[in-house]
């Protein structure tokens, strides 16, 4: 009788006593309605769950019982009862709002057909009859939140209770498959195993859900977007590698920064690699960027340095994403360690090069903490970037850019919880210090 008691107490211990969480469409921030009739639009058709009854209910490690103690230890995976409502409609869900967001369709609708079980001349029937040009469906092989936890009861011993809990990471696999009205034209398979070391387990696989839903996106932009003509600017970078990274990691570097800016303002950046021995800063970023600065870009171009200095928080350093710049600067910052650069950080970092400001939405990639690894910019720091995308770099803006981003941040900082104040006073500053050519005067 005992020993069942103990077992309750730990298996209780061990549960999360956090009620199941809604699957509610991870970017929050609402989108302008504004759309382009010429664009094509898509339907999100039927999502169906492939995976297997026992994958869907979780599983724990067992309890292990010894002489006056008891032990669980393994990794703990969350089942369907950890989410509210149906697992596949929230999946859905949030694919509808990610590719609304995307800019890439004038109409993004749910339709209840399945394209896979209709023949050509069906298919085109159903698109045809929905005014669709594209259908979008999905099997989702696997959704969970996995964490080690390790709980043991010694009651001879002092400090009897010990827990100990591995950070979240969230799995998710689904299979995509997009159709034009002559059948299908994309498939591909976007797995997501992604590590949330502040979040719970149930957020940690909703996080990775986020992460594969914007994966998607992407890759139905880079389809659509050859499609139909657009005009991209290419701005040079200059990569000073700090970092040992090499010619090739540092281009595929900032080819994944390319990717996130040609999709957001039609920006594509080119490196121009070079290597660099940066000044030691074991601690802080600022000694970097003010050395860097030092070295001219390219014409009408940024530089960026890789280097390696301490990680956390520091004082001074503005966020957590190891990188730091200057709104409208041309020189950024970003931390590598054992070799590797995160390009979320030199995306937030270009941002800021571009006047964009912090946020609150942790979805968005101008969220001052790296607590989700975004590829989209939100609504608002989108329009900044659309608003400056045709600046010459290096040279003064026009008073009509200058006043119209002025009127952008001016209007944003009616909504402080929206906004960091203080990065909008700071940007508003710097705007205003820089110098206005006669150009739309």
């Amino acid at each position: 009788m005992v020993s069942r008691i103990v077992a309750l107490v730990f298996t209780l211990s061990c549960a999360s006593t956090q009620a199941p969480l809604p699957i509610l469409p991870h970017l929050t921030w609402a989108t302008p309605v504004e759309r382009d009739p010429s664009l094509p639009s898509i339907g999100l058709a039927r999502f169906e769950d492939t995976r297997p009854i026992e994958v869907r209910n979780g599983s724990s490690p067992g309890i292990q019982f010894g002489w006056f103690s008891i032990r669980r230890e393994g990794d703990h995976r969350t089942g369907d009862a950890a989410f509210a409502g149906d697992l596949v409609m929230g999946l859905r869900r949030d694919a509808r709002e990610t590719l609304v967001r995307s800019g890439d369709f004038s109409d993004v609708q749910t339709v209840e057909f399945d394209p896979l079980a209709l023949d050509e001349a069906e298919l085109a029937h159903a698109l045809s009859s929905a005014q669709l040009d594209y259908a979008l469906s999905a099997t989702l092989d696997e959704f969970a939140g996995v964490q080690y936890q390790s709980f043991s009861m010694t009651p001879m011993r002092v400090g009897w209770i010990r827990n100990r809990f591995g950070p979240a990471s969230g799995r998710v696999s689904v299979s995509y498959r997009l159709y034009d009205k002559k059948g299908i034209v994309w498939s591909e398979r976007i797995n997501t195993d992604h590590e949330s070391p502040d979040a719970t387990i149930v957020q940690a696989a909703l996080d990775s859900m986020a992460i594969t839903n914007e994966a998607l996106a992407q890759a139905v932009h880079t389809l659509v977007a050859a499609q139909r003509p657009r005009s991209m600017r290419v701005i040079p970078v200059r990569v000073l590698d700090g970092c040992d990274l090499g010619r090739k990691r540092a281009a595929r570097l900032i080819a994944e920064v390319s990717r996130v800016f040609s999709r957001e303002a039609d920006l594509l950046f080119r490196p121009e690699y070079q290597i660099w021995d940066p000044p030691d800063a074991p601690w802080h970023p600022a000694p970097l960027l003010d050395a860097l600065t030092q070295i001219d870009p390219s014409e009408g171009g940024f530089v960026v340095g890789l280097a390696r200095f301490g990680k956390g928080q520091t004082p001074g350093l503005p966020d957590d994403r190891y990188g730091l710049s200057r709104s409208f600067g041309r020189h950024a910052i970003a931390r590598c360690e054992s070799r590797k650069v995160e390009p979320l950080t030199v995306i937030h970092e270009f941002g800021h090069l571009m006047g964009a400001v912090h946020v609150s939405d942790r979805a968005s990639v101008m969220h001052p903490k790296a607590v989700f690894d975004a590829r989209f910019f939100d609504p608002l720091n989108r329009r900044i970037l659309l608003a400056i995308r045709d600046r010459e770099i290096g040279r003064p803006l026009s008073r009509e850019v200058i006043n119209r981003l002025g009127a952008i941040y001016r209007a944003a900082s009616r909504f402080p919880d929206k906004v960091e104040p203080r990065g909008l006073e700071l940007t508003l500053n710097a705007l205003e210090r820089i110098p206005s050519s006669k150009l739309g005067q």
